[in-house]
């Protein structure tokens, strides 16, 4: 039996990665960037490296309502959110339940929802908006 494994192409890391945020986001042919991360994490400021690293030529906006457990009507908010604020690259920030909400609204931002239109395989007929 064959397996296939897709994953992202591209992965920064390392100290001080966090300093090439705007010149990814342009990268991506991005100028407007959508952070996504949960309240906990915000209150502590833990996103503050990269709103100061996007401050380099990158207009964005902070969403810190993901949800521990991301529910469709709470996905569809940060869609909306990032709709009505222009964005062309979203940015999952924090654990598991940001990114998940990320990822979900970034395939909505290019795809008439609901979400769950696109549980399964292969289902997604646009590109997701670059994460």
């Amino acid at each position: 039996m064959a397996f296939v494994h897709y994953t992202v192409k591209k992965i920064v890391h390392g100290l001080g990665a966090i300093k090439e945020a705007a010149n990814e986001v342009k990268n991506l042919k991005g100028s407007k960037a959508f952070i996504v991360t949960d309240p906990g994490l915000a209150k502590i400021g833990v996103q503050k490296p990269l709103e100061e690293a996007l401050t380099a030529g990158i207009e964005w906006k902070l969403y810190a309502e993901a949800q521990l457990e991301p529910s469709m009507d709470s996905i569809q908010h940060c869609t909306d959110e990032a709709k009505a604020f222009g964005a062309d690259v979203i940015i999952g920030f924090g654990g598991g339940s940001a990114l998940d909400t990320t990822k979900a609204a970034s395939v909505l931002l290019s795809n008439e929802g609901p979400i769950d239109k696109y549980f399964g395989i292969n289902l997604v007929p646009n590109p997701s908006l670059p994460c």
